[in-house]
């Protein structure tokens, strides 16, 4: 059996719980994340250089796209900007380290080497620091990153959807310090012998969330 990693993705209170609901997450692109600089890590040596990789940005994007976890849930900060303010849930699950990637923090933009000279072997591991590659100002989130082709397309929105299994494995459910959702009504989409619900709590010496 492969190595899992316990992994948290944060969200509202009606969001998780639709989640919940519907067993699945909403797989992100590149342009529904909030930072404009995903997969921009580099140093560009030349215009044609950046519009080449603005044409590979959008290609290997257009029918692909991110799931963002962190790999605790005691900090504060990720609570205030993904969990309506401490009022949504955290929702944990056990995924193959296979599955998922590290993301580096740097500060400093790596120099993008001529594309046109760049030996096709070079290409996937570059790319693939690209999609790893983060400012280090985000090192707060903690962050591994799960690459998926969707599961299911919502026709009336065009959002793309992975569904629960084995790769992403529900197990915890961490209710937020200020939150009013109820044990009761997270049981009413969950079996609660498979999945274990934590109530958490505002740290009393340091700036930390907790369990309670």
């Amino acid at each position: 059996m492969s190595e899992t990693l316990r992994a948290y993705k944060f969200y509202s209170a009606d969001r998780a719980l639709q989640n919940l609901a519907q067993t699945r997450l909403k797989i992100s692109t590149l342009d529904d994340l909030n930072d404009p600089f995903e997969f921009r890590n580099f140093n560009f040596p030349s215009e044609v250089s950046r519009e080449i990789w603005e044409k590979t940005r959008a290609h290997l994007f257009s029918d692909n796209g991110i799931i963002c976890f962190c790999r605790d849930w005691s900090n504060p900060v990720i609570w205030s900007h993904y969990a309506d303010n401490h009022r949504g849930l955290a929702l944990g699950f056990d995924i193959p380290k296979s599955h998922v990637l590290p993301v580096e923090y740097r500060k400093v933009r790596k120099r993008l080497p001529e594309l046109s000279k760049l030996p096709s072997s070079k290409l996937m591991p570059l790319v693939q620091g690209a999609l790893t590659t983060k400012f280090k100002h985000w090192e707060y989130e903690n962050e591994v990153r799960m690459f998926s082709n969707a599961d299911e397309k919502c026709m009336n929105t065009g959002l793309f959807f992975k569904s629960f299994d084995k790769g992403l494995v529900l197990r915890e459910i961490i209710i937020g310090p200020l939150s009013g959702v109820t044990s009761q009504e997270i049981a009413e989409h969950i079996d609660l012998t498979l999945v274990k619900i934590v109530t958490s709590r505002l740290a009393f010496t340091k700036y930390s969330v907790v369990r309670q």
